[in-house]
C-alpha cells in the first residue's frame, strides 16, 4: 500500500504549488485511477512516486514505511512503467521486450505475450520473436507497440505497475488479467471502459475527489 500524506511540491514559487497537501492511498492488490486536465499534477505525482522529486512537506509510505528510506535502484526495481509512447530499440521483439529482465525464458516472454494479448499476432510472424522491430518500432502499429511495452512492464514483475496512459489499446478483459497487481492508471480523464477500485481525481494540484468504486 502506497499512502500519499499532506504531500506538496512546487516546480515554480511563482506559479503556486504544483501539488498542495494531497492525501490518498494506492492500495496493495487493486487498480487505482488518477485522473486530471493537462496541468493538473499527475505527473508530478508520478515524478514524486519514481523518486525523481522529494515532497517538499508531507510523506508518502509504502506499507508504512518512508519511501526515502528505500534507495532509488531498490524503489525502482519494484515498480515497472508503461507509457502511452514506447520506447523501443532497433532489434528484435524478443530483446525489446526482455529489456524488462534479460534473463527471461521464452516460456515467460509467451506468457506474458499472451496476457496482452499479441502472442497470436507475434507467433503468425515468419520469424516470430526474432523479428526486427525496425527503427522506433515502426514496423509495428501504434497499438502493437504498446502492447510490446506492456509485456516488458509484466516481465519484470513488479509490486507496482504504473500505465502512463498506456490502456487505450487494451480492452476492459485484458485489464483484468493483470488486476492481481499493484496498478496505478494515470490518465487524462476517467475512462468508464476501464474497471478500476478507485478513481482519484485532481484539478490544480489538488485532490478534489477519491471515490471507492462499487465491486465488480
Amino acid at each position: 500500500q502506497i499512502r500519499f500524506d499532506n504531500v506538496a511540491f512546487t516546480h515554480d514559487p511563482r506559479r503556486g504549488p504544483s501539488v498542495s497537501r494531497i492525501s490518498f492511498t494506492i492500495p496493495a492488490g487493486q487498480t487505482t485511477m488518477l485522473s486530471g486536465p493537462s496541468g493538473s499534477g499527475k505527473t508530478t505525482i508520478l515524478n514524486l512516486l519514481l523518486r525523481l522529486y522529494e515532497p517538499e512537506e508531507g510523506m508518502i509510505t509504502v506499507d508504512g514505511q518512508n519511501l526515502s528510506d528505500f534507495t532509488r535502484k531498490h524503489w525502482l526495481s519494484r515498480v515497472a512503467i508503461a507509457g502511452q509512447d514506447i520506447e523501443l530499440i532497433d532489434s528484435t521483439i524478443a530483446e525489446n521486450i526482455r529489456l524488462g529482465r534479460q534473463n527471461a525464458t521464452e516460456e515467460e516472454l509467451c506468457e506474458v505475450c499472451r496476457i496482452v494479448e499479441i502472442l497470436d499476432n507475434i507467433q503468425a510472424l515468419p520469424d516470430g520473436f526474432e523479428t526486427k522491430i525496425g527503427a522506433a518500432g515502426l514496423n509495428f502499429s501504434g497499438g502493437q507497440r504498446q502492447r510490446i511495452g506492456l509485456a516488458r512492464a509484466l516481465l519484470c514483475r513488479p509490486d507496482l505497475l504504473i500505465l502512463d496512459e498506456a490502456m487505450s489499446a487494451l480492452e476492459p478483459e485484458r485489464e483484468d488479467r493483470i488486476r492481481r497487481l499493484t496498478i496505478l492508471i494515470v490518465s487524462h480523464r476517467s475512462n468508464p471502459k476501464i474497471e478500476a477500485d478507485q478513481i482519484v481525481q485532481i484539478e490544480s494540484g489538488e485532490i478534489f475527489n477519491a471515490s471507492v468504486m462499487a465491486a465488480h
